[in-house]
């Protein structure tokens, strides 16, 4: 459920209610009045700015930042033909604008313009205080309507911030789900994969012991090479896959023939994206093409939470201090 499913029910309601309780008490206090006619018109207005509070944008939660000006615009001028009209003294009822702009200010705090609301409570205590005073009301009710909009209204922004809060949690943890599923997903399917692979190259490995079986005799050192090699690259395939391309399996090869000692370690049991796999690749094979400068290759994928995809520790033949490329996820 969305923000916006969760406050409209609210802001609809209430806005509605009030908005119906305080025009019929504006409708009561008519009789009361010395000038009818802005009462009337300040009726007209806040039916209008409290639909469009309530209903404008049915599709959106927020409201724009003009259309809310305007709504605060016309419960300003609501407040001060609301005053023009009193009778002197007589506030009551005959203030009903009040409950109507804190519920209109109250949908504007809801619906994401808080400053905005703000700034029309100002308004309101401005236009509400200077009324007041020219007909002789008391100084604690013009504080009265003054503060209670201003508690609603922070009210409101409370209970925003916390929808908010709360939905953001859900999404967070939701996408966290979503990445552990998909990583397990995808960690099922490599092993998947790779026990696939170990089968198929059991063929290449029978057939060498067979091999072994059938020249124990006559097995040279030469041999001993060649079934060597083809252990390492027979390891490669069924534990190091993700390292391997057609260009680096051939380059290895080569490699080890000229002595070099080469050895993969995958921790991360996942595909290696494919800007780090073409980085790997270029930096395996600039080192490979010259096996007689190094003694020995170790390369280690790292799991997905680390920065670092692919570390590639190279020993120089010659004295020195080893080198190490880091790829990074990124």
């Amino acid at each position: 459920m969305t923000n916006h499913e969760i406050l409209r029910p609210v802001y609809r309601i209430v806005v509605t209610a009030f908005t119906i309780t305080h025009v019929i008490l504006g409708i009561i206090s008519i009789p009361t009045l010395e000038i009818v006619w802005p009462c009337v018109l300040a009726l007209l207005l806040c039916m209008g700015a409290s639909y469009y509070a309530a209903y404008g944008r049915p599709k959106s939660l927020n409201l724009l930042r003009g259309e809310s000006l305007v709504i605060v615009g016309i419960t300003t001028l609501m407040t001060v033909l609301v005053n023009y009209g009193l009778s002197d003294g007589f506030p009551g009822y005959g203030w009903w604008n009040s409950g109507a702009t804190e519920m209109i200010l109250v949908a504007l705090a809801l619906r994401g313009q808080l400053p905005i609301a703000w700034a029309g409570l100002g308004l309101f205590a401005i236009a509400q205080s200077i009324g007041g005073t020219l007909n002789h009301v008391a100084a604690a009710e013009i504080v009265g309507n003054i503060v209670t909009p201003a508690m609603w209204i922070f009210f409101a922004a409370v209970t925003r911030w916390q929808i908010e809060r709360n939905h953001r949690q859900i999404q967070l943890s939701e996408q966290k789900g979503k990445e552990i599923y998909q990583r397990q997903a995808e960690e099922y399917a490599y092993q998947i994969t790779k026990d696939e692979w170990a089968g198929f190259l059991d063929g290449p490995a029978r057939q060498a012991l067979q091999e072994i079986i059938d020249n124990a005799d006559h097995l040279t050192e030469e041999h001993r090479r060649k079934y060597e090699l083809l252990e390492l690259s027979l390891r490669d395939e069924s534990e190091a896959r993700i390292f391997l391309t057609d260009t680096l399996r051939e380059a290895l090869q080569s490699a080890r023939a000229e002595g070099l000692v080469i050895d993969f370690n995958d921790i991360r049991n996942v595909p290696l994206p494919a800007q780090v796999q073409r980085k790997m690749e270029q930096e395996l094979l600039q080192r490979l093409r010259q096996p007689k400068l190094y003694s020995e290759l170790n390369v280690v994928a790292f799991p997905r939470p680390s920065r670092t995809a692919v570390s590639i520790l190279v020993r120089p033949r010659a004295p020195g201090a080893p080198e190490q490329i880091d790829i990074s996820n990124e």
